[in-house]
């Protein structure tokens, strides 16, 4: 009952937020909005700054845990990195072709999927520490439990490192690395 009701839930939160499927097959949805942090900055210096434009990162909980659910824990990371590497690009050729998007001072998220961002390109921060990010790690939380295979066994195992963090790409460093220049084209 209480699955039921949190991806009820979801559903709910996803209209609500008018995400965009970035394209068929993937788990990555997007928004346009503003930011609303604190602010960061990336090792190359570029700073995300409160109010900036981004395109905010939301994964399809109900389409990550379809298309890696029979996996094994190994070959469900392998496959999600294969899937986030063409929504990348997918969104890419998105951003070259809608000046709307391109305005975006990169792609914003908050996710307990953090660890291993790095090699797609992405800036992990720690978020506000108000009840803003206590929030997103309790909501994120319950969609774990509801849509991975391992469910609540998953979080009992590993709370403690299943807190919520800001992850940023800055548009040109996107660009360079998923627009048609960075495929030849």
């Amino acid at each position: 009952m209480m699955r039921r009701l949190i991806r009820a839930w979801d559903r709910l939160v996803r209209k609500l937020l008018a995400i965009h499927p970035v394209r068929e097959g993937g788990v990555l949805g997007y928004s346009l909005r503003r930011y609303a942090g604190r602010g960061l900055e990336t090792a190359t210096g570029v700073r995300l700054r409160r109010g900036d434009l981004v395109l905010e990162l939301h994964l399809d909980s109900r389409l990550l845990a379809e298309s890696t659910g029979d996996d094994t824990a190994h070959k469900r990371i392998l496959r999600l990195r294969r899937i986030l590497l063409a929504d990348l690009r997918e969104l890419a050729r998105q951003v070259e072709a809608d000046p709307r998007l391109a305005a975006a001072a990169g792609l914003w998220g908050l996710t307990l999927l953090h660890r291993g961002v790095g090699f797609l390109g992405f800036t992990v921060a720690e978020p506000d520490p108000g009840a803003g990010g206590r929030l997103a790690t309790w909501y994120m939380r319950l969609l774990l439990t509801a849509w991975h295979p391992e469910g609540e066994d998953r979080l009992e195992h590993r709370e403690e490192e299943l807190v919520a963090r800001e992850i940023f790409l800055p548009m040109a460093e996107f660009r360079a690395r998923y627009g048609s220049r960075a495929r030849g084209g």
